[in-house]
């Protein structure tokens, strides 16, 4: 086999319900000058034994399964074990669209002085909400930003694609913070690279209770102020004019949840006219995955499919 184009790179850990949509729906997209490589973080879950059959069927191309320090540091290993001339960062519960990445893969194979690509992509908080949030349109105008003042700016990085020979420029991911898409996306763009940005929603991010998010979100703020500090910053948006005394907090905390006894919130769907109650039951998450799926498939071609970046 030829130096592959592209190594789709998966990064997991106790998800193997998760992983089994997410790699299963990978491998019946992938194509025949592509890789998938999957670094597991030592699960116990039935991830390993899932993984190893895939493995010995060729249909994930390197594969290992030890402990590690997290996410980050799964990442490194597959850049380190990937052979693609581009990588790209799969998660382990996310849905993802193939056509968007193909294109943004023939995008770097015709600029090679790119080092970096991200994409549009939206928020889902299914147990809370069938409400997808197509958050990224902001990321256009940081683009446009840092192509004038190489101003330093955050994006989520699920789908994002690097030059595997700019790696030593980028450098690899932090493996001691868990905000690490934050935390590199600063510091890679604080170096003054070539970036580009594709608009249109390639990825999903199913937030669940399995979620980085979730698990670590106290270490995550702690990160976040951090941050915001060194590299000037406001990552959940500008502080509040006005802090909240402590006992009108705990006013408002008494009557929310009365509030919304008496008055549902309902919330309109992006994916149609239709509105939905938040009382409702959450999907489960096989649900959820084809949803979002339908959602990236309908989204995708109503965007704007033109590429900002510095070049």
């Amino acid at each position: 086999m030829q130096q592959p184009t592209i190594s789709f790179m998966i990064s997991t850990f106790n998800k193997v319900d998760y992983l089994k949509l997410v790699l299963t729906d990978l491998i019946n997209n992938i194509q025949a000058d592509e890789e998938i490589v999957v670094v597991d973080g030592g699960s116990t879950d039935g991830s390993v034994e899932f993984l190893q059959n895939l493995a010995d069927r060729q249909l994930i191309h390197a594969f290992i399964s030890e402990k590690d320090s997290g996410e980050g540091h799964g990442f490194n290993k597959a850049i380190l074990l990937s052979k693609g001339k581009i990588v790209t960062f799969l998660t382990d519960d996310d849905a993802f669209n193939y056509e968007g990445l193909r294109v943004c893969k023939a995008f770097m194979l015709e600029h090679p002085k790119l080092d970096f690509l991200f994409t549009g992509g939206a928020d889902y908080q299914f147990q809370l909400t069938n409400t997808i949030n197509y958050f990224t349109p902001v990321y256009e105008e940081w683009v446009k930003e840092y192509a004038l003042s190489s101003k330093a700016f955050s994006f989520c990085m699920l789908g994002s694609m690097m030059n595997k020979s700019s790696l030593p420029l980028l450098g690899l991911i932090n493996p001691t913070i868990r905000r690490a898409d934050a935390e590199f996306s600063l510091r890679i763009t604080f170096s003054k690279i070539k970036i580009a940005f594709y608009p249109p929603p390639c990825y999903v991010r199913i937030l669940n209770n399995n979620s980085n998010s979730a698990v670590f979100s106290k270490k995550i703020k702690e990160e976040t102020e951090m941050l915001n500090a060194l590299y000037g910053v406001y990552l959940d948006g500008p502080p509040p004019q006005l802090e909240q005394t402590t006992f009108l907090k705990h006013i408002k905390n008494i009557i929310r949840p009365l509030y919304r006894t008496v008055f549902p919130v309902t919330l309109v769907s992006n994916t149609g006219n239709s509105t939905e109650n938040s009382t409702f039951h959450p999907f489960p998450y096989i649900e959820a995955y084809a949803y979002a799926k339908e959602w990236l498939k309908k989204k995708y071609h109503l965007e704007s499919d033109k590429f900002i970046s510095n070049l």
